[in-house]
Parts: structure tokens; sequence; C-alpha cells
């Protein structure tokens, strides 16, 4: 059972990622962090990998956040592939994570001696 900050913060991840799936390369979006794992209190963000193919352009970037309706957080750093928005008084973290990366990571670990 999630406590009830982690509870209204997986549901407003949700509702935030119903917008994020409309655009164009998005194959998954999760929510993670200490919601996922029902750590998160009153102090708790939101964290929100997007798994891409291909990763997008600054200006899909920028489209979400218009389409969130947020705020950037700190000035805008294209090159990190980390958002840090502020949406209706929520601290939301989007991370811009390509498919590719994603199985070369997985196929290392698996196959490491």
């Amino acid at each position: 059972m999630q406590n009830p900050h982690a509870r209204w913060r997986t549901e407003y991840g949700r509702r935030l990622a119903q917008k994020i799936i409309l655009f164009e390369g998005v194959r998954a979006v999760v929510v993670a962090g200490s919601v996922a794992r029902n750590y998160a209190d009153e102090h708790s963000d939101i964290e929100i990998p997007i798994f891409w193919e291909p990763l997008p352009d600054d200006d899909v970037r920028l489209s979400i956040v218009e389409a969130l309706q947020a705020r950037f957080l700190f000035a805008y750093d294209g090159p990190t592939r980390e958002d840090q928005l502020l949406v209706n008084g929520m601290q939301v973290y989007l991370w811009h994570i390509s498919v590719d990366h994603r199985e070369d990571v997985i196929e290392g670990v698996l196959t490491k001696n």
C-alpha cells in the first residue's frame, strides 16, 4: 500500500505522462525515485525518466515544458538531458534517455564477466 505522499505524486505523474506520451519518439514514461519506492514525504519531488527513440531536440523538450504548463527551476541547459521543472508548485524532474543507450547498459551488465 502506498503512503499518501507517494500515492498522490504517482497519480500526478501519471497525468503528466499522459501529456508526454503524445510526443513523437516517446517509447516509455516512468515515475521513479522516492515516489516509486514508496518513500515519498511532503518534501519529495517527482522524477520522470522518459525513454526516447531517438532523443528529442531542444524544440521538443521546450514543447513538453509548454504542454505541462511548467517553468524551469534553473536556466535551460540542453546538453544535460535533464529538465528541472516547477509544475503547479511541484518540483518535477524529466530525464531524457535514449532506448539504445539503456539497452547498451543492460547488455553490458548481462554480459560482463
